[in-house]
């Protein structure tokens, strides 16, 4: 395979699609690694991708991870990047808790596990633990851990059962 890849301006979306073109697992892993080291040696003095979290270097990371693992033959269970919940833990922790409860979205035992899997938070990554901090500050200390006033009015109409 050549040594000299396109890096693709460190734009991620633009990396994973030339990663996509590439038939084999090990020519895509070989592809991100180089993008990874070139953006380590040479990284731009702006993110181009937005000051988001997780950055490039961490999303080239992951895709490496997760590139490896489906080599091994593993069982992987979150593909590409998480979703980033933007706004205030206790709202994302009631919402998630009013889909369940209305069966939008079928609860599991592990539901922290589940949630933490494919979701993070703007400024670090979510962790089943947190989730269930939260949940328990909501119910354990209601006057420290407010939620916003569209998710009281969405857990007034719904009802919560957290």
């Amino acid at each position: 395979m050549k040594k000299d890849f396109d890096v693709r301006g460190f734009l991620y979306e633009e990396v994973i699609n030339e990663c996509d073109k590439y038939k084999t697992v090990e020519e895509q892993i070989e592809y991100l690694k180089y993008v990874l080291k070139e953006f380590k040696i040479n990284p731009p003095r702006l993110d181009p991708n937005g000051e988001v979290k997780p950055n490039f270097k961490e999303k080239m990371e992951i895709e490496i991870e997760y590139r490896e693992k489906m080599l091994n033959g593993k069982q992987v269970t979150v593909q590409g990047e998480k979703i980033v919940w933007a706004k205030k833990r206790e709202d994302f922790v009631a919402l998630m808790d009013v889909l369940m409860n209305l069966n939008f979205i079928l609860p599991k035992r592990e539901k922290n596990i589940m949630l933490s899997d494919h979701f993070t938070w703007v400024d670090e990554e979510m962790t089943a633990e947190h989730i269930r901090q939260t949940r328990n500050n909501i119910k354990n200390k209601p006057e420290l851990y407010k939620l916003s006033e569209e998710m009281e009015k969405i857990v007034n109409l719904f009802g919560w059962k957290n």
